[in-house]
Parts: structure tokens; C-alpha cells; sequence
């Protein structure tokens, strides 16, 4: 009953950062409760909210929804989050979908983010056409390392596509899931 979580001051925003919820939407409730008791106004979603990324999975959509609609809101798409659906669906739904680009974060942050370009179902792996996990890691730290603006913040689903990034100087912190488990 009783979180205790520091407070933000008046010139500090606080995000929620859900990700790997893959259709558990009895923690968005869970999630939210957090949020509120951080003070928090925003909220950063790292992909896998489904297993497939199949339209009968909007149920887990709309629940994300429900949760944070009146949170500001970026999302980037997961591994499982197979094909154009889910991204689709967020973006109408208000969520800002990260592109590589760089944007305007919460407080006065700048935000920049791309989807994982890998592709997973229930259990199995499919190789997706187009870039490489390694050439999309390497485009997002040329990217990043040639925006005009600082990055404060790098979402991502696997933190490892933004390694090289960080690594070298040309954003402030990589923020990611997908290993399911606290690393660093």
C-alpha cells in the first residue's frame, strides 16, 4: 500500500516505461498505479505489447490505452509486434511511433527511437526482409551522432541497438526491453 517514490519537483517530468507486456494487460492497471504515485505524466512504451502483432490482439492495445490516455505518450514497436498493425493502431489511438527522428520528449527533453526490425511469432523466429539489426544499430548511431540536437533519450526495444550510440557520446541515456529481465 505504501510506495514509497521520491517526488518530482516542479521542474522534473516523470515517464512510465512499459514494455515486453506481450497481451498482459492485467498490468497496465499495475503499471498505472506506479505512474500516479511517481507523479508521472508520460509514458514510454518499448514494443512487444503483443505475441504476433495480429489485429485480434488489440484487446492489449486498448488496454495500454485505457491506462495512460491521458499521459503524453511514444511508443516503438518490439520483435513481436509482427507487420504494420500495431504501430498503426497506436499511432491512431495518439501514441507518438518513433522513426528514427528526432523529437520533442516530455519536459524539454528530446526523444528519438526505431522500431527492432526483427521479427518473432509464439515460439518462433522469422527472418524479416529489408535491414539487419546490426545495420539499423548502425544507422541510428550515425543518426543520433549527426543530429544538430542533443539526444537526451533513446527508446528502443533492445537496448543493444543503441549501445554503439551511447557508447559513443552521442546521447545522454538507451532505454529498451526485450531481455526480460534488470541488466546494467
Amino acid at each position: 500500500d505504501d510506495l514509497e517514490l521520491r517526488q518530482p519537483e516542479d521542474d522534473e517530468t516523470v515517464v512510465v516505461f512499459v514494455t515486453d507486456r506481450h497481451d498482459n494487460i492485467g498490468m497496465d492497471p499495475v503499471a498505472r498505479a506506479i505512474g500516479d504515485a511517481a507523479g508521472a505524466t508520460a509514458v514510454f512504451d518499448g514494443g512487444d505489447d503483443t505475441s504476433t502483432g495480429q489485429p485480434w490482439e488489440a484487446f492489449s492495445l486498448d488496454s495500454v490505452q485505457r491506462a495512460f490516455s491521458d499521459y503524453d505518450r511514444w511508443s516503438v514497436i518490439g520483435n513481436h509486434d509482427h507487420g504494420d498493425f500495431v504501430g498503426d493502431y497506436l499511432g491512431d489511438l495518439g501514441w507518438v511511433r518513433l522513426d528514427g527522428s528526432v523529437v520533442d520528449g516530455p519536459g524539454d527533453s528530446t526523444l528519438m527511437g526505431i522500431d527492432d526490425p526483427r521479427s518473432s511469432g509464439l515460439g518462433n523466429w522469422r527472418d524479416e526482409p529489408g535491414l539487419t539489426f546490426n545495420e539499423v544499430r548502425d544507422r541510428i548511431t550515425e543518426d543520433a551522432c549527426a543530429s544538430e540536437e542533443r539526444i537526451n533519450t533513446l527508446l528502443v526495444h533492445d537496448a543493444s541497438l543503441g549501445r554503439d550510440a551511447l557508447s559513443a557520446g552521442c546521447v545522454d541515456l538507451v532505454i529498451g526491453g526485450h531481455i526480460h529481465v534488470r541488466t546494467g
